[in-house]
């Protein structure tokens, strides 16, 4: 359907039929929704979410010169994963360097892919395919460039708890922070939050070759709910380091952000995360295999039960937790495995964005 703004969009006129009545004729799809639609030159393109039935996710291609009479053009994309009963919604198809890159969110098993590739007008051949983000909460997000040509990127953050938690509670849902995409070198999406995020820094906690020792936890001090953490290490004698957040004083609440060296993965544990046992607790992993001499670099992002975690600049993780205390603000850091010295920690309490 479409409908027409004034110039200032504060008066709104609904056109009364839709300018795409049905799905294409032969195609038998169990989904039909979500435009994309992007202009190049005198043409109008929409990249819209469909699932065909016994194939899978798919993306359809439309064409128009004046957004009213709509040609399908055909499949962008199709499924090939095996995957039949999931449809491709929430399509973000954009320009990005020398590619194209097409994000879609697959439901109902509620995760989301990107695909790098290249597109002639009327088909996208994809050359990577990967998940976007580990942690289960971070869906349909969409892309817009800003004045400085910049794409930017914005989720949508579930909820772990029942849905009678989010009527108690009076809200249900989040926008993620704001991440600059970016194409590297390895064919691979660069993510990183905005730098604009960094006027919200407020107290600031700082250590340098920070030497923990094995199964010794380091205390930091710091007491927060809403905190922005940068750490860094170039692996050593530890087969793990980790984050301790959202943690009581004895430890009866907390939740575990841990880097294993030796198999390469990224773990959210939040089987501590809530005293009260009655919200998501599942580990949540990231691949993340470092290259030879690479360091781990983290910056985190935690604002009372949301986490994002993003990882050499190439992998997220967005987790949700609920912690059941008042006093569950702790910090504290840990190796296992052997001793390790993190070359860098820098922890921000984060202002609120509301003036």
């Amino acid at each position: 359907c479409i409908t027409n703004g004034s110039d200032d969009l504060l008066t709104w006129h609904k056109r009364l039929d839709p300018v795409i009545a049905a799905p294409p004729e032969g195609l038998d799809v169990f989904g039909f929704r979500d435009p994309c639609v992007w202009r190049d030159g005198d043409l109008w393109y929409m990249a819209l979410g469909a699932g065909i039935k016994d194939v899978g996710g798919a993306i359809l291609l439309y064409t128009s010169s004046d957004l009213t009479a709509w040609d399908y053009v055909g499949p962008l994309l199709v499924d090939d994963s095996g995957a039949h009963d999931v449809v491709w919604e929430c399509p973000a198809f954009f320009p990005l360097g020398d590619k194209w890159v097409l994000i879609v969110s697959a439901t109902p098993r509620a995760y989301v892919d990107y695909f790098v590739g290249t597109f002639d007008g009327m088909r996208f051949q994809p050359e990577t395919r990967r998940r976007l983000d580990h942690g289960r909460y971070f869906y349909a997000p969409q892309t817009f460039t800003d004045a400085s040509g910049r794409r930017l990127m914005i989720g949508w953050i579930w909820e772990g708890r029942t849905p009678d938690q989010d009527i108690a509670a009076g809200w249900s849902g989040l926008q993620s922070v704001p991440r600059v995409l970016s194409l590297r070198p390895d064919g691979l999406l660069g993510m990183v939050p905005i730098p604009e995020i960094n006027t919200l820094r407020g107290e600031h906690y700082g250590k340098h070759d920070l030497s923990l020792r094995d199964g010794v936890p380091y205390q930091t001090g710091v007491q927060s709910s809403q905190l922005e953490v940068v750490l860094t290490w170039q692996p050593d004698g530890a087969d793990e380091v980790g984050l301790v957040l959202a943690q009581s004083p004895n430890g009866e609440e907390q939740t575990r952000i841990v880097y294993n060296r030796l198999t390469g993965d990224l773990r959210v544990e939040r089987q501590q995360s809530n005293a009260a046992g009655d919200t998501d607790t599942d580990t949540q992993v990231s691949p993340l295999q470092l290259a030879e001499g690479e360091a781990l670099n983290l910056r985190i992002f935690f604002d009372r039960s949301s986490i994002e975690i993003f990882a050499n600049d190439r992998e997220s993780l967005t987790s949700r937790i609920y912690p059941t205390r008042p006093d569950s603000l702790g910090v504290s850091l840990f190796a296992s495995g052997g001793a390790a010295t993190l070359t860098t920690l820098e922890i921000w309490e984060m202002r609120s964005i509301w003036p």
